[in-house]
């Protein structure tokens, strides 16, 4: 029996508009998470299909065996390995994610690989404080657990609705920290609660199959897996149709790089080109027909 693709109705893209985030239900077949946790442990073992030159990333955004870093990371795994981009570059990636950030055309803007052993945390952080050369502040995140994804083992969790904080300079200032790797997530938590009374973690407990959705100025992180399993977990960052590069400047002034900017191919003025097949493929619609 053919199997059916989630719908998505009204009331999903309103609360995503109201909450950013939102969680689809049985995304992903059980075949197809079979094929990406084959594929993952052929990714970490070195096959690749399409290899980037990412020497630029260094070990930490780059993992390879050998290494001996718990807490692995692999930037570009979808764009390198066929057997992942083949299943989470699906077209109904795009459709749903189209459908939520209202944009009439999804790109891929980068893929995630990440291997989460037993302990670390994950910091509260906002995915555009990585993307300062975005122009679009519409752009979200799809998160695709590997496997049952329940509380102790340190699931995302998101703040409810912080994607609508007003600009203010102190939330500001939070939104623009690259706090992933933070150490201190308590105090982090503390600084939110103090700028924005009406703070609300909620965690995401998903089960093999579903896929969160998330806003690029939610805040989000993960508390400590407290089994003795890996959280494997595949992550995409997309591109709404509006989006394209722009000169950006760090806080301490230096000018702003995004990893795949040095690899990118150019466009007419000779700057990055955030709509490079190779890097960052269209997921939908299919066809421009």
């Amino acid at each position: 029996m053919e199997r059916t693709e989630p719908e998505i109705t009204g009331a999903d893209v309103e609360f995503y508009r109201r909450h950013g985030w939102w969680v689809c239900d049985d995304l992903f077949s059980g075949d197809e998470i079979d094929e990406l946790v084959d594929a993952a442990e052929r990714y970490w073992a070195g096959e690749r299909d399409h290899a980037l030159d990412l020497s630029h990333l260094g070990d930490h955004l780059d993992w390879r065996p050998g290494q001996g870093r718990e807490l692995r990371l692999n930037d570009y795994a979808a764009q390198q390995l066929d057997a992942i981009g083949q299943v989470v570059l699906a077209p109904k990636v795009g459709r749903i994610a189209a459908s939520l950030a209202e944009s009439s055309e999804i790109r891929l803007f980068n893929s995630e690989l990440i291997y989460k052993p037993p302990g670390p945390t994950v910091g509260w952080h906002v995915d555009k404080a990585y993307w300062p050369t975005c122009t679009s502040r519409n752009m979200l995140t799809a998160w695709i657990p590997l496997h049952d994804c329940p509380a102790e083992m340190g699931p995302l969790s998101v703040i409810d609705g912080s994607h609508l904080w007003p600009e203010t300079e102190e939330i500001r200032r939070l939104r623009q920290g690259k706090t992933f790797l933070a150490p201190d997530a308590e105090q982090m938590m503390v600084e939110l609660r103090r700028h924005a009374p009406d703070c609300s973690e909620r965690q995401l407990a998903l089960r093999r199959g579903q896929v969160s959705f998330h806003h690029c100025l939610t805040f989000h992180g993960s508390s400590p897996n407290l089994t003795d399993r890996p959280r494997l977990v595949v992550v995409l960052h997309l591109q709404d149709a509006q989006n394209r590069y722009e000169p950006a400047v760090e806080n301490g002034g230096e000018p702003a790089e995004y990893k795949h900017d040095p690899i990118a191919r150019k466009d007419e003025r000779g700057l990055p080109d955030y709509a490079d097949p190779l890097l960052c493929p269209r997921l939908w619609p299919t066809s421009l027909d």
